[in-house]
């Protein structure tokens, strides 16, 4: 068999389990450049061993990727190779099949000014702004992934009880409350583009200049706009996510009721926040300056007594 025809078994496979259009994308995207790779110097897969896998990692790593993207790579090679495992097309060297190791970067989230901002960016006045906008809300409000904002329909607003119905990774549905402000803005959108809409409740929510739903690229392309306009150059789609979920639980908010929101499998994965919370919590907060404490007396000291000479 050859290395091609198993990635197009290994792809039908993936259709066979209904996974979301977003994993069907991944794989063809990321997957299909492995295939590109290694069938360069190898046809068949039966001459596919843990070497190719081996090199393509410093391929990868070689090109400039940070570690995090390069695991990303080598998640879907992992899963391909665990395909061909599973079907006994090559040995079982699934032990051998390691991600690399990652650099831990620091998640900074956004400072009350940054937000202050970039909320300040827009002129709601054009359509487009005021979608835009609604972009950004809903991450900051409501901890949408990118993804999901492609996906809003809209029957999954829900202006009555001010919250949203998201689909996020595996088709996985869950209920997101919204702020008040957010909803009048996606309230006022709603309003202004109702004649661009077919009329049913399947519509996308959000849509482009021509009429049809957003995809990655426009939320790209308008993120970075922002970043220029704002003057936060660290701006990305999902830093609002991570701010958004540092703020909940800096304003007292549950951490197993923060897992549902944001949509996570496990809380390991959400107790990530509760040390960027604290952090964040530490610089919100009015430090409590023993040294700016005593030159206050001083100063009160000195007025008193200048008060007092005759």
């Amino acid at each position: 068999m050859t290395i091609l025809e198993a990635y197009e078994n290994f792809m039908f496979e993936q259709r066979v389990r209904n996974n979301s259009p977003a994993t069907i994308d991944f794989y063809t995207a990321v997957l299909g450049a492995f295939v590109d790779w290694v069938t360069q110097s190898t046809e068949t897969v039966e001459e596919l061993t843990i070497k190719q896998y081996k090199e393509y990692i410093i391929h990868l790593s070689s090109s400039g990727l940070k570690s995090t993207s390069v695991n990303t790579h080598v998640r879907a090679v992992k899963a391909f190779y665990n395909f061909l495992i599973d079907e006994e097309k090559i040995g079982d060297c699934s032990r051998k099949l390691k991600l690399i190791k990652q650099s831990k970067e620091e998640i900074i989230p956004l400072t009350d000014d940054e937000i202050g901002r970039l909320l300040a960016c827009f002129n709601c006045s054009d359509v487009l702004e005021l979608r835009n906008k609604c972009f950004v809300l809903l991450m900051l409000d409501c901890g949408l992934r990118r993804s999901e904002l492609t996906r809003l329909k809209v029957s999954d607003v829900d202006f009555i009880q001010k919250s949203l119905l998201v689909n996020g990774k595996g088709n996985k549905q869950r209920i997101v409350p919204m702020g008040a402000t957010t909803a009048q803005f996606l309230g006022e959108y709603d309003n202004r583009v109702q004649d661009k809409r077919s009329g049913k409740p399947s519509a996308p929510f959000l849509l482009d200049r021509f009429g049809n739903g957003i995809d990655n690229n426009v939320i790209k392309m308008v993120f970075q706009d922002l970043k220029e306009r704002s003057g936060i150059q660290r701006l990305h789609p999902h830093l609002l996510r991570h701010t958004f979920a540092t703020l909940y639980l800096v304003d007292g908010g549950n951490l197993e009721m923060l897992r549902c929101i944001l949509g996570h499998s496990t809380i390991s994965i959400t107790q990530i926040y509760l040390h960027l919370s604290s952090n964040y919590a530490l610089i919100r907060s009015a430090h409590n300056s023993h040294v700016d404490r005593m030159q206050d007396n001083l100063c009160n000291f000195n007025k008193d007594d200048k008060l007092g000479t005759p």
